[in-house]
């Protein structure tokens, strides 16, 4: 309801903020859920990327979260299980998931 009265740069840094940081809370547990549960998460960025950027609800989503440079949900859950490993086997902490991550030689 307020939208119209933000500039861009401060609607996407509390659209990133509030609703983003709900959509990364714990999204490597969804990594290997059905698809069925992924659409739903991604229904609610393409309407908050619509909202950001002010734009109507017919309007394409794809070309809307490129321009605001956002990663789809199902790539947002791969990117953070991906770090996560990373971070893991380059730190060797916290022990007890290194100890789950083996080296396949």
């Amino acid at each position: 309801h307020v939208r119209h009265y933000l500039p861009l740069l401060f609607a996407q840094t509390l659209a990133c903020s509030i609703v983003g940081s709900r959509l990364d809370y714990c999204n490597s547990v969804l990594y290997g859920a059905p698809k069925s549960s992924i659409v739903k998460l991604q229904r609610v960025q393409n309407m908050l990327a619509r909202v950001v950027l002010n734009k109507p609800q017919r309007t394409h989503s794809t070309e809307l979260l490129q321009s605001l440079h956002w990663l789809p949900v199902k790539e947002r859950i791969d990117f953070k299980v991906a770090l996560l490993t990373y971070k893991v086997r380059y730190s060797s902490r916290p022990d007890y998931l290194n100890n789950l991550c083996l080296i396949a030689l």
